[in-house]
């Protein structure tokens, strides 16, 4: 039995270790901004045995200039950025296979914890690149707990006056016609939108195209007549396909929208074309989704030309060409082919896209799409996350009905066959022990789904204007979680005795830590069906409410259970109002029985009021177990009432069809246009 305990030890030791691990494999998208690893202690403040030079004292637009970092020491971690004063910049970088892009292809990291005596990797400098200093600046990780942050090189000094900006404007046809008029952009895909011409016959509203499905294949989430949240349409062309985004921005912040072409209905290997808001411009790019990080090519705007866009009482307009094969990218996938489409949106800070809304998740077509093929395809439904639904049924099993359960009998049913006792132990611990650890199996079964579904341990970012802030707590909440749930079960192994000094304060922990652990579970599991992966009904949200108040009403009715019996059947004895049948800190003797003996009474009247006293207790107790077993058909009930509405798919009649809509790839009387 030692062995065993000694091997659950150091299992779940290992467990907790292995979660405890750093970012290996390159800092994750929180550190953008501060360049800080999130390893718990602050940076060196001494001179780094580490330097960043660069080939280059001066920077044009368009040129590549080497940067290296290297030192007298090994390290295991890096992280380069350019910047000028404070802000970061744009910029795109090559780099050996011991690194990778970070922070939407604007900065540059390790992409594992080998040891590096030096790194080289070579930029190149943005064509809109302005006046001011510029430095390259990197943070060094020697060790988890040794590493500095932000070593400067020294300055280099762009060179402005070789960029000639251009300027131009969209002329896009009221209703959106089915031409795309685009003039010529400046070599950065960037044009002012002061000339830009109305999207709509309504300004600041983006309406149905009547041509789509006519004239012009069109993805888009507009209902029958009414307003449209985007609008994308294409023309095949010869050797291009000229498209046109419409967005109807959701606030006064800037604001991006993209368009994924995928082999499969989930975030990952996905080419990306993006028009992207920079203080009242336009910057139209391509970029690529690998796991669920989008990165940018070498080439920005990769078989990108003709572009254009514009912003109009909060509508995003570009137009752009894109060829329909650029062999030179292997990231930028051939348009004669068909895709699933993915359009996405968010918020966007100097030209940077921050993550995709969570209020809103990308929608992707129900079918593949040829762009070869003219028709009118309605925003599909959002894409399905079965390791999100599997890890959500594991963890309301585990807590709303098993925790649930042990944690009620042990509160409230110690007193509940006393007079069974299965390989020595009272039944009401047989029956704590199986749920705790139910509970923890299914916790573990969970945590393991749900870092398959996130390739690891993944944090909710947070936007500028983002209202649910709550979201942001569900991962590090979740992983407070998992270790209670393991290192309770792992004090149990080592249980004092039961008449030892320490019971009491093991008792008391262990206690707090079931109860802590019960509450903030309730907690996770609020904020995980509001979590927009979880396509919950919010009936679900209800329910889980419902099922605290019971709680509340089921505990004070336990509470109360002595003086309505009392109330019911009369006391009898001077306490029976006062006796205790809730979970004993103490525990002196799990194997103690609660009711009394009849030993010691004599013949005479004592006998009658000892055989009451039986009786109230027997009587009781039948109450207490009655009220267990409803409990836990109750907390299976609510357990069903949650999973069916967390794990049916809703209707979304934005989805619905209005009218003649084409189906692509599915309608033979759909016209191809272009070069077959």
């Amino acid at each position: 039995m030692a062995a065993f305990r000694y091997a659950i030890t150091w299992l779940v030791c290992f467990g907790l270790a292995q979660l405890a691990q750093g970012y290996s494999g390159g800092p994750p998208d929180t550190a953008c901004n501060t360049m800080v690893p999130s390893h718990g202690v602050p940076a060196q403040n001494s001179q780094a045995p580490y330097k960043v030079t660069q080939s280059k004292t001066t920077a044009v637009p368009g040129e590549l200039i080497e940067v290296t970092l290297s030192g007298n020491v090994p390290f295991k971690g890096f992280f380069i950025r350019a910047r000028q004063g404070s802000n970061f910049i744009e910029g795109t970088y090559q780099f050996p296979n011991i690194a990778q892009n970070k922070c939407n292809g604007q900065a540059v990291s390790h992409n594992s914890p080998n040891p590096k005596d030096s790194v080289k990797v070579t930029w190149t400098a943005p064509a809109n690149i302005a006046s001011g200093a510029i430095q390259f600046v990197a943070t060094v990780v020697q060790e988890k707990q040794i590493f500095w942050v932000m070593i400067p090189s020294s300055d280099v000094t762009p060179v402005t006056s070789m960029t000639t900006p251009l300027s131009g404007s969209v002329t896009l046809p009221p209703g959106g016609g089915a031409s795309l008029m685009t003039t010529r952009a400046s070599p950065s895909m960037t044009t002012s939108g002061r000339g830009a011409g109305s999207v709509t016959k309504n300004p600041g509203v983006v309406a149905v195209d009547p041509e789509c499905g006519k004239t012009k294949g069109c993805y888009h989430d507009c209902g029958s007549g009414g307003p449209c949240t985007y609008l994308i349409s294409w023309l095949y062309q010869q050797d291009s396909v000229m498209f046109q985004f419409l967005f109807k921005t959701p606030a006064t912040t800037d604001q991006w929208i993209s368009l994924g072409l995928s082999n499969d209905k989930y975030m990952g290997d996905d080419s990306v074309m993006e028009c992207v808001m920079d203080a009242g411009t336009v910057q139209v790019k391509t970029s690529y989704n690998t796991d669920k990080i989008n990165i940018y090519p070498d080439d920005k705007h990769a078989g990108i030309h003709n572009a254009e866009g514009s912003v109009k009482d909060g509508v995003i307009a570009c137009n752009f060409e894109r060829k329909i094969s650029y062999p030179r990218e292997p990231k930028v996938f051939d348009l004669s082919k068909s895709y699933y489409l993915m359009v996405a949106f968010g918020e966007a800070v100097t030209g940077n896209k921050f993550p995709h809304s969570y209020e809103k998740l990308p929608k992707v077509s129900a079918a593949k799409v040829s762009f070869q093929q003219i028709g009118s395809v309605k925003g599909g439904a959002d894409p399905l996350y079965p390791m999100v639904k599997a890890h959500g049924t594991a963890m309301t099993f585990a807590w709303m009905l098993f925790a649930s359960s042990g944690l009620f009998i042990a509160r409230h049913g110690r007193s509940m066959f006393n007079n069974s006792k299965p390989y020595g132990i009272l039944v009401w611990f047989h029956i704590h022990r199986f749920c705790m650890t139910m509970t923890a199996l299914l916790t573990l079964v969970g945590l393991v789904l749900v870092l398959v579904e996130s390739k690891g341990y993944s944090s909710i970012p947070d936007t500028p204007a983002s209202k649910s802030w709550y979201r942001m707590l569900h991962p590090p909440l979740g992983l407070v979680l998992i270790i209670m749930t393991f290192v309770n079960p792992l004090m149990a192994l080592f249980r004092p005795e039961p008449k030892a000094p320490s019971r009491s304060k093991f008792n008391w922990i262990h206690w707090g830590i079931g109860i802590l652990a019960w509450v903030l579970s309730f907690a996770l599991m609020l904020i995980g069906l509001d979590l927009n992966k979880s396509q919950s009904d919010v009936e679900a949200i209800y329910v889980v409410f419902a099922f605290i108040a019971y709680h509340v009403v089921i505990e004070v009715l336990i509470r109360a259970m002595p003086f309505i019996l009392g109330a019911l059947w009369g006391c009898c004895r001077k306490d029976c109002c006062k006796s205790k049948r809730s979970y004993d800190l103490n525990m002196s003797d799990l194997s103690s029985s609660e009711v009394p003996s009849m030993a010691g009474y004599d013949e005479s009247r004592e006998k009658d009021e000892a055989e009451k006293t039986v009786a109230a207790y027997r009587r009781e107790n039948v109450v207490r177990t009655f009220l267990l077993v409803l409990h836990m058909l109750a907390s299976a009930c609510f357990s069903i009432a949650v999973l069916f509405f967390f794990l049916r798919r809703p209707a979304d009649s934005s989805h619905a069809h209005d009218g003649p809509t084409v189906r692509l790839e599915q309608d033979d009387s759909v016209r191809v246009v272009g070069a077959l």
